[in-house]
């Protein structure tokens, strides 16, 4: 765990050397991982097989997997054919689609409660669709990049706690992975 525990402290704080020293190119980045989860998020919805009869629900659901995969492929594609522009109104589309997504997942969760299912992994969705759509809808603002410069301080942060606390608490000797007694009794 020490090793993995290191591994990660070291990537958090690259995220948030990168988070403070190109935050612009990190907001980039963070759109087309948005698009690509978008589409991977359409795909899952359009293939789950919800054992719900209701024809509205299976109208909203579908609408919401097609919109999900075409605003990731025009997240992905657009801001790459073309000019700078273009990143912030992705910025925008995908701030809109989140909050379409949770308000859909609210309607999933209404219906699948409803219908006596467990729907906890929905709320989860729709709470972190808010939150992200909120983030969205700052970043194209003139505080936006100063946002993602203190979330890469705040991340830098967390790394050195990290690796300060692996450093703190590792064991002071090894364990071997085997024993062999070389005083065998026969």
């Amino acid at each position: 765990m020490t090793k993995m525990g290191i591994i990660v402290s070291v990537l958090t704080a690259i995220v948030g050397l990168v988070m403070i020293t190109i935050p612009a190119e990190f907001i980039r980045i963070i759109v087309i991982f948005l698009g690509i989860a978008s589409v991977a998020d359409g795909i899952v919805i359009l293939s789950a097989h919800l054992p719900v009869s209701d024809p509205d629900f299976r109208r909203n659901i579908t609408i919401r997997g097609w919109s999900g995969i075409l605003i990731g492929i025009l997240a992905v594609a657009l801001p790459l054919l073309f000019a700078a522009v273009m990143w912030t109104i992705m910025l925008y589309i995908l701030a809109v689609y989140l909050l379409f997504a949770a308000v859909m997942s609210l309607y999933t969760i209404i219906k699948l409660h409803s219908a006596g299912m467990p729907a906890g992994q929905y709320v989860w969705e729709a709470v972190l669709s808010g939150i992200a759509a909120v983030i969205l809808f700052i970043l194209p603002a003139s505080i936006g990049l100063t946002v993602v410069r203190i979330g890469g301080v705040l991340l830098l942060i967390v790394a050195l706690g990290m690796f300060m606390y692996i450093l703190k608490n590792r064991p002071i000797t090894e364990e071997p992975e085997s024993v062999e007694d070389d005083n065998e009794t026969r």
